[in-house]
């Protein structure tokens, strides 16, 4: 997997040569999950339908816990995520 590096700003980094890019480590896959998070749903103009649920699932008063089954697998769906790092979801416990 390659990604282009951010900077510390968050911005993207270009006119490093070969260092402006993140190649196969664990930060490379950390950027890739955090920006699939942070792209909320209806936000990127070429398909409002991608993204991340945040209204729809997330922020407000929730019945049930399925907005942490979403994230897992928003997160799941990332691209170079090993499928042993899949392995089946486990029951969450966390206090109301």
């Amino acid at each position: 997997m390659k990604y282009r590096r951010e900077s510390s700003d968050g911005d993207y980094t270009f006119g490093q040569g070969e260092n402006t890019f993140l190649e196969n480590s664990p930060e490379c896959v950390a950027q890739a999950v955090s920006t699939r998070l942070k792209l909320w749903q209806g936000e990127w103009f070429l398909d409002n339908r991608t993204g991340t649920p945040y209204r729809q699932s997330v922020l407000g008063k929730q019945q049930d816990d399925s907005w942490v089954l979403m994230l897992i697998d928003r997160v799941s769906q990332t691209m170079a995520l090993s499928p042993c790092w899949m392995s089946p979801p486990r029951e969450l416990k966390h206090a109301r």
